[in-house]
């Protein structure tokens, strides 16, 4: 049985797997889910490939996305990110990061966990005419708000969907095509 594939999907390997194996499968844990949240950020303005290709990369660079570590990086781990070829070399993104793990931290502390942070609402369906039905949680509007009380570095709401969607808080489904329940 051939599996019918999302249209971003080209025939890139690396693309195939990350579809087949992960999109739209379920993701929970506050590293994991800090991990692509973070990729996400670094992929702003780029095309997700170039993340994807170079994701054993950051979880090398940024010590496997481990909040703690993150947090207490000063200017020369700063300055060694920016010097490391395996990740977008990228000032606002590298101090992003660092910023957001403090801020993950706050969250863990306040809530629990990231996790039951940003699942903490209801989520209803919204279907487009394009055939795509996206899943919007409030949480994305939440996450996306809390830069002002939490002190987060991220992305505009839009680009939290999408973030959101990946770890399926929110998922982007598209009638017909392979993905996981």
């Amino acid at each position: 049985m051939s599996i019918s594939r999302c249209r971003w999907v080209t025939d890139d390997p690396v693309y195939i797997n990350y579809h087949d194996q992960e999109w739209g499968v379920p993701l929970r844990g506050d590293r994991r889910l800090f991990e692509l949240l973070m990729l996400e950020g670094a992929q702003a303005g780029l095309s997700w490939i170039t993340v994807l290709r170079k994701r054993d990369g950051y979880r090398r660079a940024f010590d496997d996305f481990e909040p703690e570590k993150m947090a207490r990086y000063g200017e020369q781990e700063i300055a060694q990110l920016l010097a490391n070829s395996e990740i977008v070399r990228n000032r606002l993104k590298v101090n992003a990061a660092v910023t957001n793990a403090k801020a993950l931290l706050a969250v863990q502390k306040e809530f629990g966990s990231f996790d039951q942070y940003v699942c903490q609402e209801d989520r209803a369906p919204v279907a487009f005419a394009s055939g795509t039905v996206l899943v919007r949680a409030p949480a994305a509007n939440v996450v996306a708000l809390a830069p002002r009380t939490l002190e987060w570095t991220i992305f505009p709401p839009e680009r939290m969907d999408v973030g959101l969607a990946l770890f399926s808080v929110e998922k982007l489904v598209q009638r017909g095509e392979h993905c996981h329940d």
